[in-house]
């Protein structure tokens, strides 16, 4: 089994809000999905497992087998239980970070970076309209990815190791790039 296939299947599963039977550790269990976020740079289901009731944390690349239960089950936990316990995962990596950013006044789109959970979110605009952004969440690679998408609308403030890990990753997908592309053959 592959990361690949437990994200579609988890996805799947919470959308629908359905129960997942996973086989961990050539063990079976149940757990009813919340969550698929990065955890200490690991993308992980966080879930309730079932015959405990209690909040779980299972790296997707660590499912062996994983299918979907046609049944219904009612959340014992909610929103700010669940910001509670990643917020204690991450106090234990120290792998999350505030990030800043100022969006360009008139700019729209959706601001929410793949498989994370943003805490402390906070919006602010400013007099000339442009918008201050800010969230606690687990600094990951696919968030450069994300910012690539959106970068001419808005622009870093903080933290300063974003901006060079950004400017890294867009000097590492220049030099990709094939320049026999762009500039002709000299005889």
């Amino acid at each position: 089994m592959g990361d690949e296939n437990a994200v579609v299947v988890i996805n799947e599963a919470l959308k629908q809000k359905k129960v997942l039977s996973l086989t961990v550790h050539d063990e079976i269990t149940e757990v009813y999905p919340h969550l698929l976020i990065y955890v200490d740079g690991t993308l992980t289901l966080i879930g309730e497992h079932l015959p405990g009731r209690i909040l779980i944390n299972i790296p997707t690349g660590i499912i062996q087998k994983i299918k979907l239960v046609k049944r219904k089950y009612v959340a014992n936990f909610m929103g700010m239980q669940l910001e509670g316990y990643v917020r204690e995962l991450r106090s234990m990596n120290g792998k999350e970070d505030r990030l800043i950013l100022k969006i360009r006044a008139g700019e729209n789109f959706e601001i929410l970076p793949p498989y994370q959970l943003l805490l402390n979110r906070y919006i602010v605009k400013t007099p000339n309209q442009d918008l201050i952004w800010a969230a606690t969440l687990e600094m990951t690679p696919d968030l450069l990815d994300w910012f690539d998408q959106i970068k001419d609308k808005v622009e870093i403030i903080a933290p300063e190791s974003f901006k060079r890990d950004f400017f890294e990753y867009l000097e590492k997908k220049i030099a990709l790039i094939p320049m026999h592309k762009y500039y002709p053959k000299v005889s």
